[in-house]
């Protein structure tokens, strides 16, 4: 039994654009008002210096950016301290054009006050078009006519075989179905897929909490806190509850501990997929494991994912297979797996 877990770099290798830096080209093309938002919201984009008109210039492609965009999930539990700060600052200008906006009116309607005075702040609600704009990315990967085939297909890894397999799979696409004839039945995609509801966000539980814990005795300011922590909550991916969808899809498998070989491809051992993985290990304790890596920084976080798990003294059930197209890497990083023993 070949039980596979499919990670975004597999889709990468089938050339899909469907890297995180992708997705902010998208997200900037087609919802520019909110993309600006969120890149404020994140430390996303920064002022260089401004024009004739005096409006600000911004840059939002340095490699410090690059780097956020690119570990995209997990930046969404990063929420800039700066755009905090600023709001705090930005409450009272809030109050005082709100006032204006209402001299002279009698006894003015006092939720209607509030909406406008919400709305002076610029707090909005950011994670539907967030969400929205990432389902039309997801679905716009999916119009591709066809991916093609990895330019390096290391064994064991590849040939795929469809027979006595089942697929985990992380991506929001269909390459399985439409390069190898992968059966539905066989699949799993735990993070929803561009059929159902694409699945995205972090995975802090205690992030919108810790946010709540400033002391804040202002009413107002307190209600950016409360805006801010609600977002953190949209944005929390469930793991807890995907990895039980996981475990009833095994068991509906009828999967016994005997013969099981765990192949990741595409995989980068963050720390969502690390859970699924912990889980593979805890439930499968004989299974051999072929574990794909395509950079220096994928390998050294399945090392220590191998230190965590105790697998390391277990060198004969794992492989470690590189993945990279380019020669040079691939032969640095082979000696680097060497160096520990696989």
């Amino acid at each position: 039994m070949n039980i596979y877990y499919i990670g975004n770099g597999f889709d990468l290798s089938h050339n899909l654009n469907t890297s995180y830096l992708d997705f902010k080209q998208y997200f900037k093309k087609n919802n520019e008002k909110y993309y600006n938002k969120f890149a404020d919201l994140y430390g996303l984009r920064r002022i260089v210096g401004y024009d004739y008109d005096g409006d600000a210039e911004y840059e939002d492609d340095d490699e410090a950016i690059r780097q956020l965009w690119s570990d995209f999930e997990n930046t969404l539990g990063k929420i800039d301290y700066g755009f905090i700060e600023a709001k705090f600052v930005e409450r009272s200008m809030a109050l005082d054009k709100t006032d204006s906006e209402f001299e002279g009116i009698f006894d003015p309607d006092l939720e209607w006050k509030k909406d406008i005075y919400i709305e002076n702040m610029d707090l909005y609600e950011l994670y539907k078009p967030l969400q929205e704009t990432f389902i039309s990315w997801v679905n716009s990967i999916e119009k591709t006519k066809c991916s093609s085939a990895p330019k390096y297909s290391p064994n064991p890894l590849y040939p795929i075989h469809d027979k006595n397999s089942l697929f985990i799979v992380f991506n929001y696409t269909h390459t399985l179905q439409k390069m190898y004839n992968i059966d539905d039945d066989n699949i799993i995609y735990p993070h929803g897929d561009s059929n159902t509801t694409p699945i995205f966000g972090h995975g802090d539980k205690e992030v919108a909490r810790k946010i709540l814990k400033h002391e804040i005795e202002d009413a107002d300011d307190r209600y950016i806190l409360n805006w801010i922590s609600e977002y953190l909550e949209n944005t929390l991916k469930h793991v807890d509850s995907y990895l039980k969808d996981v475990e009833i899809f095994f068991n509906f498998n009828n999967i016994s501990d005997e013969n099981i070989i765990i192949k990741v491809i595409g995989c980068s051992f963050g720390k969502i997929d690390l859970q699924y993985f912990e889980q593979a290990n805890n439930l499968f304790p004989l299974a051999k494991w072929e574990i794909g890596y395509f950079s220096e920084a994928d390998f050294s976080r399945i090392i220590e994912f191998l230190r965590l798990n105790n697998m390391m003294e277990q060198r004969n059930k794992v492989k470690l297979i590189c993945t990279n197209d380019d020669l040079d890497i691939r032969t640095k990083l082979k000696l680097k797996a060497k160096a520990y023993g696989f």
